[in-house]
């Protein structure tokens, strides 16, 4: 079975949104507070063991 098939097949049984986007929302779930920790620790981080480059963005 290829992708072309497989996506035909997703798209007779549910539709386009429930059949390639199902799972999506338990996925930002887990991704979105992954993510805030990885942002503020790395700020943290940065400040803690200043490492302030003194580029401007």
């Amino acid at each position: 079975m290829g992708m072309f098939s497989t996506l035909a097949i997703i798209y007779r049984e549910n539709g386009v949104w429930k059949g390639l986007y199902r799972g999506m929302s338990i996925n930002y779930l887990r991704a979105i507070p992954m993510v805030a920790v990885s942002f503020s620790t790395y700020e943290l981080m940065k400040q803690t063991l200043n490492l302030d480059t003194g580029m401007k963005v």
